[in-house]
């Protein structure tokens, strides 16, 4: 179908080129067939080829032997050494930490218990000094009765 460059959507400006040769149109089918031919054999060599390589590469791979899954598997050894590092440095820091806030807390209660010590041997020291006091200021008064 030609269509005239004017204007597209008139009725008139449609013209149909019809070619009734048979000939023509057998002899391109042949030469399109002999094309997909080759080109298919052509298809059928790439692919036979990618399916070896493939192959090859799944062989490798099944071996440990292909390169990129070498190097990739080094690269997450390396990683998962350097996670276990870190997580070893910061149990080590953690326990650290704890030892320290428990030797602190130790540290206060024993300074708070002796702190207390001396408060109640103080009290009892006052208790005893004002009984005696008391004792002595009663036989002084003649108060016999404490």
């Amino acid at each position: 179908m030609v269509v005239a460059m004017g204007d597209m959507f008139s009725d008139d400006s449609l013209e149909f080129d019809v070619d009734t040769s048979e000939d023509t149109e057998d002899a391109s089918e042949t030469d399109q067939a002999k094309y997909e031919d080759i080109k298919v054999d052509g298809d059928n060599n790439k692919v036979v080829e990618g399916v070896q390589g493939l192959r090859e590469l799944l062989r490798q791979l099944h071996n440990g032997t292909l390169p990129g899954y070498v190097a990739h598997l080094a690269k997450v050894q390396e990683m998962y050494n350097e996670r276990i590092f870190k997580a070893n440095v910061d149990k080590d820091l953690e326990l650290r930490m704890i030892d320290s806030k428990y030797e602190a807390e130790i540290r206060r209660i024993n300074e708070e218990a002796e702190s207390k010590r001396v408060d109640l041997k103080d009290s009892l020291l006052a208790s005893i000094l004002f009984q005696q006091l008391n004792k002595a200021t009663s036989v002084q008064t003649g108060n016999w009765s404490n």
